[in-house]
């Protein structure tokens, strides 16, 4: 495996005069000349562009050039528009508002019409690789990426014009999704009704989630799987990790000074997402084996739950 040099823009805002706004996009990317796939990352419900670095930073040093917009629920954003004492509460009522899901889904589709004008940021030599994108999200963001893979909500009229019931918001150009801590059925506020929410659902993804990984209603982390459970078989897959919580995926690798058998649960879901992605982005069979054989499972002697269907 190549391992890149990266950087990443520090100050960039994708102008989208259609809606009347600017997307703020840290675009993270291989310096090395060379045209490398795309995955835009969904951040959770208050979280921004800034988070996720070193999961995103992993990916584009092994050959991705990693997208991620800041959405109109992050906190600072809406401490211009909201004088409230919790930002963070008014966040996480913004993931069970429709607006809040088209504005996100907007924010996705114009950045995929948007791909020649973001490659203005890249180094000379470093290109996108426009038919091979994949897409991540976390929690809200995972709930984002799953709209965009054929999941349908149940969408209460009269909220987002010329839209009501169960609606679809799937998008082609994705190849690839990667859910890490998304929701299950009867999800409050979330519009994902029953088990058929996930029926249409086919593209390839991963799932990753973790037995610490709860429900903010109480749901238990098995919870979280249900998408998995319940989409169509084929070319899905699952890491339920041991002691892995919500924002596991948001932190970084243990220090190299950690105590003697301290388990790094952040690189579990490193690796088995790159396995992932390398697979069904890049075409590399022998990732796309290692997923079907397990081998995170057996090597990390269980603490990392394996499936695929």
């Amino acid at each position: 495996m190549t391992i890149h040099t990266i950087d990443w823009t520090r100050k960039y805002a994708l102008p989208d005069p259609k809606r009347g706004k600017a997307i703020s996009l840290r675009v993270t990317y291989p310096t090395t000349p060379g045209q490398y796939p795309v995955v835009i990352f969904s951040h959770g419900a208050g979280n921004s562009k800034e988070g996720y670095r070193f999961l995103v930073r992993h990916w584009a040093r092994t050959g991705y050039i990693c997208l991620q917009p800041t959405h109109d629920d992050n906190v600072d954003i809406l401490k211009l528009s909201h004088n409230v004492p919790d930002l963070m509460g008014l966040a996480l009522q913004c993931a069970g508002n429709p607006v809040y899901w088209q504005s996100r889904i907007d924010d996705i589709e114009h950045i995929m019409a948007s791909f020649p004008q973001i490659a203005t940021q890249l180094p000379a030599g470093v290109t996108m690789d426009e038919k091979n994108v994949a897409m991540a999200g976390h929690s809200f963001g995972a709930f984002t990426a799953q709209l965009l893979a054929g999941a349908t909500p149940d969408v209460q009229n009269g909220i987002i014009p010329g839209k009501s019931g169960i609606t679809s918001f799937a998008n082609p150009l994705p190849k690839a999704y990667v859910f890490l801590s998304p929701q299950g059925v009867h999800t409050p506020g979330l519009g994902l009704p029953n088990t058929a929410a996930w029926a249409k659902m086919t593209a390839p993804f991963l799932l990753q989630t973790g037995s610490l990984d709860n429900g903010l209603q109480g749901q238990t982390a098995r919870w979280r799987t249900e998408p998995f459970k319940y989409a169509p078989a084929g070319d899905k897959y699952l890491a339920f990790i041991d002691g892995a919580d919500h924002m596991t995926c948001a932190g970084k690798p243990i220090a190299a000074n950690a105590p003697a058998g301290t388990i790094d649960h952040f690189s579990y879901i490193a690796r088995v997402t790159l396995s992932f992605l390398d697979a069904y982005i890049k075409g590399d069979k022998v990732a796309r084996q290692s997923l079907i054989d397990h081998d995170l499972d057996k090597e990390s002697n269980g603490v990392v739950e394996q499936d695929h269907k």
